[in-house]
């Protein structure tokens, strides 16, 4: 069972290159949001006491911690293509600073160098067994740090499918991998596996982009009687 209350989020199931995720668009529009609450709060505090909407706002910080697994194929800056990978990591740091136990789940891409972010072998989650159609597949993975944050970042280590100079596009053909499709379906099933390994149950799966659409698909078909996964379906 996954937490009490739980919500599979999948965010922005479009393109990565759409003018809406480019440049840092999504940052900043997440500091505006966060600003405007902000002002929104000392407002009510001087001029409107009594205004219980803002007063139910206010409260929200005086729940209890959730945990959460952010999921997404791209977290600058380990990797980047476009914007998605901007808000992937400005984000959960602001979640975590909120005082919520965020992680983060990636794919490991040949890009990001293990010395320089300090990635580590975590013991039970080296040699996974993945049932992946009609065969079994084993991956490793691999974790470390937001720099400059205490969000801990799990990557997916899988050479076939990520260890690649580009994550989504064929430099020699200019167009996306023909293997996209079977790539992010076992990144899908490799978060859910890696939860039930860590024995980690998030009360949120925040799910980024068409990368990770499978993941509510999955919980609902492959695990739909999986003691671990019941309560998300």
């Amino acid at each position: 069972m996954i937490g009490n209350q739980v919500e599979v989020f999948c965010f922005g199931l479009i393109n990565p290159k759409s003018f809406l995720l480019n440049d840092k668009f999504g940052v900043w529009l997440l500091r505006i949001v966060i600003l405007i609450y902000q002002i929104t709060l000392l407002v009510h505090k001087l001029f409107w006491p009594g205004f219980s909407f803002l007063v139910d706002m206010e409260n929200l910080n005086m729940a209890p911690p959730l945990k959460i697994l952010y999921v997404a194929s791209e977290v600058a800056p380990f990797a980047k293509t476009g914007g998605l990978a901007d808000v992937a990591s400005a984000l959960p740091k602001e979640i975590k600073e909120s005082g919520h136990d965020i992680r983060i789940f990636m794919p490991k891409h040949a890009s990001i160098n293990n010395k320089k972010f300090v990635l580590r072998d975590v013991i039970r989650l080296q040699g996974l067994q993945i049932n992946y159609g009609d065969h079994v597949e084993t991956v490793d993975v691999r974790s470390s740090f937001l720099p400059n944050s205490k969000v801990q970042v799990y990557f997916l280590e899988y050479a076939p499918y990520f260890d690649r100079k580009e994550l989504y596009v064929d430099p020699e053909t200019g167009t996306d991998f023909k293997d996209n499709a079977e790539r992010y379906s076992m990144f899908c099933r490799v978060a859910l596996e890696m939860l039930k390994q860590l024995y980690w149950q998030p009360d949120i799966i925040h799910c980024n982009d068409w990368q990770t659409g499978l993941i509510p698909v999955f919980l609902k078909t492959l695990y739909v009687n999986d003691n671990f996964c019941t309560s998300l379906t």
